[in-house]
């Protein structure tokens, strides 16, 4: 990338590094601000590790993406959380979760018509998605179908 600076009234044309330009380039993109609502004391609606509560607002649940605007955004993103949360551990215990490799067979579970599926993806990558094993989603499908175990922890 060349840049045009102003020298002492003179024009000057330069060639920016991969690294100047980069960092040119980051500096020129405004950073998103997050907005909330507080309450007249100065707190917000905040996801805690099993509830919803109000507190002020702090940097760490900030980048952590904790607060929600409303009670029902939060009361959602909890309970979706909640399943992940499960789904992942359940994986995990039958010694088949894995992360993500591009290119390769990335096995995931959905429900459709009121049944548990398994699907595969090589790509694209789908951030909220717990990938596992073709043997582990087959195993939580059959639970889950059989009523064996629940995501959203009631049986």
């Amino acid at each position: 990338m060349k840049v045009t600076i102003n020298i002492n009234g003179v024009d000057v044309e330069i060639q920016l590094t991969p690294e100047q330009e980069a960092l040119a380039l980051n500096q020129a993109k405004p950073k998103f601000e997050w907005k909330y609502e507080l309450d007249e004391d100065g707190s917000c609606i905040m996801i805690d590790s099993d509830s919803i509560r109000t507190c002020g607002v702090y940097d760490y649940y900030i980048d952590s993406g904790r607060y929600r605007k409303s009670e029902q955004a939060a009361e959602q993103s909890l309970a979706r959380n909640k399943r992940a949360n499960r789904l992942e551990a359940l994986a995990e215990q039958l010694n088949g979760l894995t992360e993500f490799v591009a290119d390769s067979a990335n096995y995931y579970i959905y429900y459709l018509d009121k049944r548990w599926s398994i699907n595969l993806t090589m790509n694209p990558f789908y951030p909220e998605v717990v990938y596992m094993t073709e043997t582990c989603a087959a195993e939580i499908c059959r639970m889950l179908n059989a009523g064996e175990f629940s995501l959203d922890g009631e049986l």
